[in-house]
């Protein structure tokens, strides 16, 4: 009866340490080989009433993610709108969450009355992104809106901002203060708009001052923006 041959491999030590501790190294970090965090592949739209008078003021979205590692996430989204057949930015906004591991759901609020104002009719999308410290989420999650009708939509004075200034009255009076302490005339208002998360204030100007652009953010910081007539 002939006996079967049986063969060794002889591994080095070194070779054998290494192995030993990149397994226990595993084990002990398993969180280093996930990203901090996933989204969910979609999210929910939701026409939202702030100012409580019956009529949507925001579009309200809310998406679910898992987070692997706890920390300080923003969360961004660009609310897009088809013109000329390519798509442009309508809208912007961002919200922070200081988040433990887990399951949680962001909000973003994008303020409704620009639907009115630039006449949307028809699907928008949004484009949402993740950021933790310099983790950024490799691609954004791109996903269309219900459609949009800009007749149901209201300019409404308030804007769900995450500041002190959530009222566009309340920008008016700020802006208003900045031309008594610059002595700059800013003329009648001639349009307002909450967009990329700050109020915009359109004045005409005076014989002597220029059209002006105020944009006031929502701990009422003031940067303005000489126009042509």
């Amino acid at each position: 009866m002939s006996k079967a041959k049986v063969s060794f491999v002889i591994v080095p030590l070194s070779t054998l340490f290494f192995i030993l501790v990149s397994a226990l190294a595993v084990q002990a970090f398993p969180e280093e080989n996930k990203t901090p965090a996933a989204l969910r592949p979609a999210g929910e739209f939701s026409a939202t009433d702030r100012d409580g008078n019956g009529q949507p003021d925001h579009l309200t979205y809310r998406i679910e993610l898992t987070v692997n590692q706890p920390g300080e996430y923003w969360i961004s989204g660009e609310l897009q709108t088809m013109v000329a057949g390519e798509w442009q930015t309508l809208n912007f906004t961002a919200v922070s969450y200081d988040w433990p591991s887990g399951e949680h759901t962001a909000e973003l609020n994008f303020y409704g009355g620009e639907f009115r104002r630039n006449q949307v009719a028809g699907s928008c999308r949004v484009m949402i992104t993740v950021q933790m410290g310099s983790w950024r989420l490799p691609e954004p999650l791109i996903q269309e809106t219900p459609v949009i009708k800009d007749g149901d939509w209201q300019e409404s004075d308030y804007a769900v901002t995450g500041g002190l200034v959530d009222c566009g009255s309340e920008a008016l009076s700020l802006a208003r203060k900045w031309g008594r302490e610059n002595q700059k005339e800013l003329g009648a208002l001639m349009d307002k708009s909450f967009a990329f998360d700050r109020w915009r204030l359109d004045f005409a100007g005076t014989e002597h001052e220029p059209p002006r652009r105020v944009w006031v953010d929502p701990q009422g910081e003031i940067s303005v923006v000489d126009r042509q007539r």
